[in-house]
């Protein structure tokens, strides 16, 4: 329900609905961590770059948070499995050829068969229980395709049980919807920001 809130508000005229229960049946050991609950904006600082050639967009800012996430989430609950269970996404190619070296790097060829990467549009129509949104625009001249509507929906709903959005809001905030997704993070108390990586390094539990 998290999770679906603001895309129902936004996309669907609030006709949206979620099944009975849905809150109970969707929660995961996890979520007793307020940093990785159901659903949390977290505003990244760092500007992106062109990928080789030029040709996309990478953020290591964003990278380095999307791979910090992901340590915290196995280390918190180590007896949980994840294989399978978690997609990381971004609109970009150069993100996503990037997120798959540094991801290799650290955790060896197998962290591609156990997480899945992949573009948002090739991620329509499938679902994980965890969801790492990499938006990677950071700009102060427009957000490009981000704008498009419908790509913003799809990696906004691939998510079963969490959905974590790591974006720069400076930049963000230049698209009407993107403004608004950040307005109801703040106004719903589910918006991370300053040392964000520093935060995720914590140990404990819960915050």
């Amino acid at each position: 329900p998290e999770i679906s809130l603001f895309p129902s508000k936004t996309f669907y005229d609030n006709r949206l609905k979620d099944g009975k229960g849905m809150a109970k049946l969707r929660f995961r050991p996890w979520h007793h961590s307020t940093l990785l609950a159901p659903y949390r904006f977290f505003d990244v600082e760092g500007m992106h770059q062109n990928a080789a050639k030029g040709h996309s967009l990478v953020n290591i800012a964003e990278l380095s948070v999307a791979m910090q996430l992901y340590d915290r989430l196995i280390t918190d609950c180590g007896k949980y499995d994840f294989r399978g269970k978690v997609g990381i996404i971004t609109p970009y190619k150069g993100q996503l050829k990037e997120l798959k070296a540094r991801f290799s790097q650290r955790y060896g060829q197998a962290i591609l068969s156990a997480v899945e990467f992949n573009t948002t549009d090739a991620f329509q129509g499938r679902e994980s229980e965890v969801i790492i949104f990499s938006c990677v625009r950071a700009s102060t001249k427009g957000i490009g395709f981000l704008n498009v509507v419908r790509r913003m929906n799809v990696g906004l709903t691939r998510a079963k049980c969490s959905l974590w959005v790591l974006g720069n809001s400076q930049s963000l905030v230049q698209g009407e919807f993107w403004r608004g997704l950040i307005e109801d993070a703040k106004e719903r108390n589910l918006y991370t920001d300053g040392d964000v990586l520093s935060l995720l390094r914590r140990p404990l539990l819960t915050e």
